[in-house]
């Protein structure tokens, strides 16, 4: 893994992480479901930054699964009532 790639997965994971303290508080002071769900989506962008940075995966088959699942999160979170 070239040096951009390391700093990009880093700064992902970083900022991935930053987002999931924000909506897990945000979630403990208003039990909405909503929250919950995107609290799970930033969980699920942690995981897929710190693999990548270990080079347990790469951009490939198995990054597109998780990118898909984390979408589908979101999209869950936002037509939920």
């Amino acid at each position: 893994m070239d040096e951009i790639t390391l700093f990009l997965s880093i700064i992902i994971a970083g900022l991935s992480l930053l987002l999931f303290i924000v909506s897990a508080i945000a979630f403990y002071r208003l039990r909405a479901t909503k929250l919950l769900i995107i609290n799970l989506a930033f969980l699920g962008f942690i995981i897929k930054g710190v693999l990548l940075t270990l080079e347990f995966i790469s951009q490939s088959r198995i990054g597109l699964i998780i990118d898909l699942g984390i979408i589908v999160l979101l999209y869950f979170a936002v037509i939920k009532k």
